[in-house]
């Protein structure tokens, strides 16, 4: 099994070879000596190194990533290949908006369990009723606790609700 460092170090890799096979190409356009077929060769293996590239980033779940890489792949990849890259690119983005709405969800619970929490012990405290043996001083800080959770949770939602 490949551990997350090794598939980062990989996918660069497969980034900077796709580098190297575009920056050839220019190369050759440069220099105004190009054999048949050398600029579409050159051309496909950039692509394939930004599709691998892309692939490897979709394994390590970095979505935006590895768009980019397919992105850049449809630039230099044959027409036949384009629409395989192009449906990648598809479910990745939809898969990436359902990523971010469970994230923003999962702020939005916390938020509110936090925020209730803080209101149940601050309750207690203003009639003078104690929970459970905790002291009314031990109750104020928990319940200050968790409204400070709940603010950052709260923030943390409306920011990824944009």
């Amino acid at each position: 099994m490949v551990n997350r460092r090794e598939l980062k170090e990989k996918a660069k890799k497969y980034e900077s070879a796709a580098k190297y096979w575009v920056e050839r190409v220019h190369k050759s356009d440069f220099a105004g000596y190009v054999k048949r077929g050398y600029v579409e060769e050159r051309e496909e293996k950039a692509s394939k190194n930004y599709v691998t590239a892309g692939d490897t980033f979709v394994r390590l779940e970095d979505f935006n990533k590895a768009i980019q890489n397919y992105k850049k792949a449809i630039e230099y990849a044959a027409s036949g290949g384009r629409r395989k890259i192009q449906e990648k690119i598809t479910q990745l983005e939809s898969l990436s908006k359902t990523k971010k709405l469970e994230r923003s969800f999962g702020f939005a619970i916390v938020a509110m369990a936090s925020f209730l929490g803080a209101l149940f012990l601050i309750s207690f405290n203003l009639t003078g009723n104690v929970i459970g043996g905790v002291s009314q001083n031990n109750s104020n800080w928990i319940s200050v606790v968790l409204f400070v959770l709940g603010m950052v949770f709260s923030f943390l939602y409306f920011k990824n609700k944009n």
